[in-house]
């Protein structure tokens, strides 16, 4: 049931319905424009068709949070007004990983996947992994960190500095509450992924998930050439992220509502070529629906 208030900000003078669904309201062009992002997963047609929409299914599992989101900002319980506008307006662009950091988001799935990150870890440092010396575990970066659910499951247990790298500040402040007090947590960064310069800084494992696909080709390979170059001896880079499905024949797929870029795994390989680097293991995230798009994890050197 349609409300006669704006989905994002409450108010009440000038709505005008979503085009398309006629069900959502908004009081202008610039709420409509950045709601759009979580809105497209539910609308369609007021005869209920999908004809005409595009969905996607990586976007999916998102669908949880927007059913419980979506009526707290409109009753504004909970001070839900507060946390549309740290979503969706106080950030550049709606990402994947800024709901994927959430436990609830990744609907019961976030165990799996840090699971298998603990793992591939331990691994690492272990020497188990082939064509890959044992890791060092002086000093670790994760970027694209969020609210650092990454940095406290994974990083933090195994090194004894760890690094945290998010071009939202709001996410890495809510990442130092979230962590707490720990001796091992190192510096918080505020840049985006493209302007990072590593100056002095040294790791063993740089972490880059969920963080890939809002990069172009060109800024991508030239972090990765910086990464390579900011890597202790025996350091590795480690990518996870979202590929396309070997099916669609395609070596990327395009989402122009959030500029977002989901590459295929040979398209991968190739950028990483590109910037010079050693493919030492790849394998996919195990457990994974498999009407979502898969997810691979590459180790580099």
């Amino acid at each position: 049931m349609a409300t006669s208030s704006c989905v994002v900000c409450g108010s009440t003078t000038g709505l005008k319905t979503c085009g398309r669904c006629k069900s959502v309201f908004y009081c202008g062009p610039v709420h409509q424009k950045g709601h759009w992002s979580v809105h497209k997963l539910t609308c369609r047609p007021p005869d209920g068709s999908l004809v005409g929409t595009r969905v996607v299914a990586r976007h999916l599992i998102f669908l949880e949070l927007i059913r419980k989101v979506v009526p707290m900002i409109q009753t504004k319980r909970c001070g839900a007004k507060c946390l549309w506008e740290a979503m969706i307006l106080g950030t550049p662009k709606l990402t994947v990983k800024s709901y994927a950091n959430s436990r609830r988001v990744l609907a019961g799935r976030a165990s799996h996947n840090e699971k298998d990150s603990r793992a591939l870890i331990n691994e690492l440092i272990q020497g188990l992994c082939e064509n890959c010396p044992p890791v060092h575990t002086q000093r670790a970066l994760d970027c694209g960190a969020g609210i650092g659910r990454i940095a406290k499951t994974v990083l933090l247990p195994r090194f004894l500095k760890v690094d945290l790298l998010d071009q939202n500040q709001r996410l890495l402040d809510q990442a130092k509450v979230s962590i707490g007090k720990n001796s091992r947590l190192g510096d918080f960064i505020c840049s985006g992924l493209q302007n990072f310069d590593f100056g002095t800084r040294k790791y063993d494992v740089i972490w880059v998930q969920w963080v890939i696909i809002y990069l172009n080709d060109t800024d991508f390979v030239s972090f990765l050439r910086a990464a390579k170059s900011a890597l202790n001896t025996q350091g590795v880079i480690i990518v996870k992220d979202n590929v396309t499905q070997a099916s669609t024949g395609q070596g990327f797929w395009v989402d122009k509502s959030d500029n977002s870029v989901i590459r295929s795994d040979n398209y991968n390989r190739w950028l990483f070529t590109q910037a010079g680097l050693n493919l030492v293991r790849v394998r996919p995230q195990p457990h994974f629906p498999k009407e979502l798009l898969p997810v691979m994890c590459y180790v580099l050197n």
